[in-house]
């Protein structure tokens, strides 16, 4: 009779173990992986080694017409410097903020990894899975934001800086001529 008891004790231990239908939960995750990935296309839209160039000649370019003109620059000079500069600018924070994005997504991948292999594995619950589950949502949502906005700011500043160039390089034309350089 005792081992009758423990035998059921078993079959009842196992019988709660029971894994529950997570086809729901995993095709929840397999969305947002999709989401994140599409997000990350979309960041890499714009080459960033292209962007990382371009922001190092633009500097280099400012650097040699400050040196140039010193603080005796025309005002129409200066107007066309400062938006040049503004887009250079916006440059270098699109490089930092791009870097933090990246980093970001990756750790997104990560987490709704492990959140899979928890599921898969039955360590926690489909309640516990909902609460990681939402942060994630919100977590992708908030860079999904960031960055729509990062490229719009860094789309516009291409445009800039292909308006603004031939200026820049004729105040840089013009001087080299005048001084017979």
């Amino acid at each position: 009779m005792k081992q009758l008891f423990i035998f059921g004790l078993i079959i009842a231990a196992f019988a709660s173990c029971k894994q529950v239908n997570i086809d729901k939960e995993l095709a929840q995750i397999d969305s947002l992986t999709t989401v994140i990935r599409n997000n990350e296309i979309k960041l890499d839209e714009i080459d960033i080694d292209k962007v990382k160039t371009l922001q190092e000649q633009m500097s280099n370019q400012i650097m040699l017409v400050k040196s140039i003109y010193g603080d005796s620059i025309e005002w129409e000079k200066a107007k066309i410097l400062t938006k040049y500069y503004t887009a250079s600018k916006t440059f270098r924070k699109y490089i930092d903020k791009h870097s933090y994005v990246k980093d970001e997504l990756t750790y997104s991948y990560t987490q709704l990894s492990d959140l899979k292999a928890d599921i898969n594995n039955n360590i926690i619950t489909t309640d516990t899975f909902h609460i990681h589950f939402e942060k994630e949502c919100k977590a992708t949502q908030e860079l999904e934001g960031l960055i729509k906005k990062e490229m719009h700011k860094a789309k516009r500043s291409l445009e800039t800086y292909k308006e603004y160039l031939p200026k820049v390089e004729e105040l840089l034309t013009e001087q080299n001529t005048e001084e017979g350089v």
